[in-house]
This record gives structure tokens, C-alpha cells and sequence, in this order.
């Protein structure tokens, strides 16, 4: 049997700042495909090779969508 795996990390408001840090700089080096991010965590990243960002859920109000999306055009709501 082939079983495939993604690498992934997640980011989130109880993680120290330096450990954010850490993972963002792994995200952009290409060390994992997937970042999980909480919406407090995922204010104000800025990773121009993103292509897609999944919500779990929609946002409460227009302000926090477009922190969550920034400027990447498509998004799936899940």
C-alpha cells in the first residue's frame, strides 16, 4: 500500500513570536507545502508565493478577510 504525505506546520497565537518566526522562515523556504494558521496568527504574513488560501470558515466581517487573504486571488471556503 502507498500512502503519501504532506509536510506541513501550523502557526498560532500561544506560540512564541521567535517560533512563528521559525516556521514562516521554513514556509518560505519550501521546507513544507502547508501552513496551518489560526486567523490571530495569520494576520500580516506576507508570503508572495502563496497561491491559495482555504478559510475553514468564512469571516466576520470584510476587515478580517482581507487580512486573512491578503492579495491572493483564489480562496476556498471550506
Amino acid at each position: 500500500m502507498f500512502h503519501s504525505f504532506l509536510a506541513a506546520a501550523a502557526i498560532h497565537g500561544d506560540l512564541l513570536q521567535g517560533e512563528r518566526d521559525r516556521v514562516i522562515k521554513e514556509f518560505k523556504k519550501g521546507t513544507f507545502k502547508v501552513l496551518v494558521a489560526t486567523d490571530v496568527a495569520s494576520r500580516g504574513l506576507d508570503i508572495t508565493s502563496v497561491k491559495t488560501v482555504v478559510n475553514f470558515e468564512a469571516a466576520r466581517d470584510i476587515d478580517s478577510h482581507v487580512h486573512r487573504i491578503g492579495t491572493v486571488p483564489p480562496f476556498l471556503f471550506c
